[in-house]
């Protein structure tokens, strides 16, 4: 019959358990650590790739003529600050012309609103891309788009009205309140869709202003 454990071997088996529990910690300790660096690997390799991905922007001659179309039916006059005495005008709707690149940069720095907003688009996609436009660009609707409106499916219309900038939508408004006034062909029906996202009666507000 065996003999009772003896008290020293008591203690080597506690001794162990113990040992056995700091091993786990210890171990697990290392799995944190191991996790870490691996996220971190795992941000490191995403930033390089990102830096090597980077874009290569083009570099556009200082004396390059640019292409810059209205979008505004109104006059519009383009600056390169605010007491310039020589701005580039534009009188109407549609109405393009060259601006060299060394004023353009002056004139989206003093009036950038004008082109994220729709006042007027930069036909030069290189422009567009060095200025950080692109974003803005997707909102706004082209010459060809907003004159053709009345003639896209409903569904078509109210995602375009919709989607794009607030002057946009106030073009188009003009554009067609000015239809109605010279009394040109117009779908009244898909004008009243357009009232309706409006908030106004276009045929009210083209009464008023005969």
């Amino acid at each position: 019959m065996a003999g009772r454990p003896s008290a020293k071997t008591n203690t080597e088996n506690n001794d162990l358990v113990k040992r056995n529990k700091e091993l786990e910690k210890e171990l697990e300790k290392m799995k944190e650590m191991l996790q870490k660096l691996m996220a971190e690997k795992k941000i490191d390799t995403k930033q390089n790739s990102e830096v090597k991905e980077e874009e290569v922007f083009p570099e556009i001659p200082m004396n390059k003529p640019i292409k810059v179309m209205s979008l505004y039916t109104g006059g519009l006059n383009l600056k390169k600050y605010d007491s310039d005495k020589t701005p580039v005008r534009f009188n109407r709707f549609g109405e393009v012309q060259p601006i060299l690149y060394m004023d353009l940069i002056k004139i989206i720095s003093h009036q950038r609103k004008f082109f994220e907003e729709g006042y007027c688009v930069i036909l030069d996609d290189e422009v567009i891309k060095v200025h950080y436009l692109e974003k803005d660009m997707e909102k706004i609707l082209d010459k060809n788009t907003i004159e053709k409106i009345l003639d896209y499916e409903n569904e078509k219309i109210r995602d375009l009205f919709v989607g794009t900038t607030k002057q946009i939508r106030q073009t188009i408004i003009n554009l067609i309140i000015d239809k109605i006034i010279k009394k040109e062909y117009v779908d009244r029906n898909k004008v009243a869709l357009i009232s309706e996202l409006y908030g106004k009666d276009l045929y009210e507000v083209a009464e008023h202003l005969k």
